[in-house]
């Protein structure tokens, strides 16, 4: 059985960018004793720069835990083009840290 040792709100910022998927990867400080993390997506915005109006093809999201130091989000906004519009956002996540209760 895993113990809750503690949580941390995390924040991926995606500044303007014609990528169509791109990553960002944030160090995060583990409370002693944490053994194991997870990561669960909580919200997300993401939008295009301009004011044109474009239909989405394609959004993905994907947020995963790299270590009990490190995180990571993935965001892919496509449309009937790639790596053509410029697009910006933010995805938010919520760790929550573990510990073996032996």
């Amino acid at each position: 059985m895993e113990i809750v040792v503690g949580t941390q709100n995390v924040t991926f910022t995606f500044g303007p960018s014609k990528t169509t998927e791109r990553m960002s990867q944030k160090a995060i400080v583990p409370p002693d004793h944490a053994e194991t993390a997870i990561i669960m997506l909580t919200g997300f915005e993401v939008n295009y720069t301009d004011d044109d109006q474009y239909g989405f093809g394609k959004l993905k999201t994907d947020v995963m835990v790299l270590s009990t130091e490190a995180v990571q989000a993935t965001v892919a906004l496509r449309d009937d083009k790639t790596n053509d519009r410029e697009w910006e956002g933010q995805v938010k996540g919520l760790v929550v840290f573990f510990r073996s209760s032996e």
